[in-house]
């Protein structure tokens, strides 16, 4: 046989072999599993982006986007990264349901967050223990959104609320009335909407227990814009103070026209736009004296909280809530504390991780009681009271976070 046609033999055989070893190689590579990343853990946040609330909406995703930042920057949580997937509201419940049920069943998230309004909380209750996805609610305040964790808990428990809630909120209104003011008559001035008439019914109770007699209550017209004839009632009511709880654009309006009408009596906002240091400067001298609650400050309440303050404004070009963003951007750490502890994003597991919660955030520390509520008193959380004086805001309860005593120059 001829050299070549011997050495043609074997480079074919060669190469025949190579063909096989390849083919083996990647039939074996076709039936190896691809090694893929841990799956991302995923947030789910409901907030009003487009609405009559959609500024505030806006600062809540915000603030929830920066701690999802921060906590991937830090390495993410059990190797995995956080996202966070955000769906408008637009404050309406019909708009809010149909937005969690995405979150839940095309987003897959594995909890829920927000929302802004307790209407459209109350309309996305009914499923939860349906889908069975953790919903830590940042910001709506009615009490029945977490009863139901006492009366249905194996439903309900997948519900925990990271908010301050309407006892809380009123609390807050009773502490600034019988420890800041020292009242013994009080005017209660609101618009007619279910959140004051429901703060009203918590407080009243709370404050004839301490004996201060209510000398009057008014629901003007959300719509109103003429204060005229109810400033005159108070004023004829001679009160030693006046909570109102004019949650929306006729807060301001209200406000000027009671310092315009010279109302001898301390004025407390429960909640609102007179929480704005925008509001009140645009109001000027009509803001002066004016108190109302806030949930933090820019104040030393815990080692975190003049931290959120400066990496916001810094990042956003705006000034906090004082509340809404604050609380989700905890919200955010609470869950991934709760992943992590669970070791697992299993919702049962979730569940009972969130029950022994100990997490100091920036608004202060956050466990839950029986109702899955925050606790609220000193220690944990239990808000803060500031007033403005010449367009500058100042706590001035309670006292390890005071910052100058409550001042009334027309008494």
């Amino acid at each position: 046989m001829p050299k070549s046609i011997a050495i043609s033999k074997v480079v074919a055989a060669a190469v025949i072999v190579i063909v096989i070893v390849v083919a083996g190689i990647a039939a074996y590579l076709a039936l190896t599993p691809t090694p893929t990343a841990p799956e991302n853990i995923k947030l789910g946040l409901l907030t009003p982006l487009t609405g009559a609330f959609a500024k505030t909406g806006k600062a809540m995703q915000d603030a929830a986007q920066m701690a999802v930042d921060e906590i991937n920057e830090a390495g993410g949580v059990l190797g995995r990264k956080v996202i966070l997937i955000t769906r408008d509201t637009a404050g309406d419940p019909e708009t809010g349901l149909s937005a969690a049920l995405k979150l839940i069943l095309d987003d897959k998230v594995h909890v829920l967050m927000g929302t802004f309004s307790s209407g459209v909380t109350l309309a996305i209750l009914p499923k939860i223990p349906q889908y069975k996805v953790p919903f830590l609610v940042s910001v709506s305040t009615a009490t029945e959104i977490t009863t139901p964790v006492l009366t249905e808990y194996q439903n309900y428990k997948y519900v925990f609320g990271t908010r301050w809630n309407n006892t809380q909120v009123a609390l807050l209104a009773v502490s600034f009335v019988t420890e800041v003011v020292g009242a013994k008559r009080l005017f209660f001035m609101s618009a007619d909407a279910k959140f004051p008439r429901d703060l009203y019914a918590i407080a009243k109770p709370l404050l004839e227990s301490k004996g201060v007699a209510i000398v009057g209550v008014d629901y003007p017209p959300r719509t109103a814009t003429d204060f005229t004839t109810y400033l005159q009632r108070v004023k004829e009511a001679k009160p030693d103070a006046v909570v109102s709880c004019q949650v929306g654009g006729d807060g301001p309006i209200f406000a000027k026209q009671y310092y315009e009408a010279k109302v001898n009596a301390p004025l407390y906002f429960l909640g609102g736009a007179l929480g704005s240091q925008d509001t009140a400067r645009q109001l000027g001298e009509a803001s002066n004296y004016v108190a109302f609650g806030v949930a933090a400050w820019k104040v030393p309440i815990t080692p975190k909280t003049l931290k959120f303050y400066e990496n916001f404004e810094k990042r956003f070009g705006y000034s906090s809530t004082n509340y809404e963003d604050i609380r989700t951007y905890d919200t955010v750490y609470i869950a991934v504390d709760a992943i992590k502890r669970a070791n697992s994003i299993d919702p049962d597991k979730l569940v009972e991780a969130l029950e022994k919660t100990d997490y100091v955030g920036a608004c202060g520390r956050y466990a839950f009681d029986k109702s899955h509520d925050t606790v609220w008193k000193p220690g944990y959380l239990q808000g803060a009271i500031a007033q403005w004086v010449n367009g500058e805001g100042y706590v001035v309860w309670p006292t390890n976070i005071k910052q100058r005593a409550y001042e009334w120059p027309y008494g």
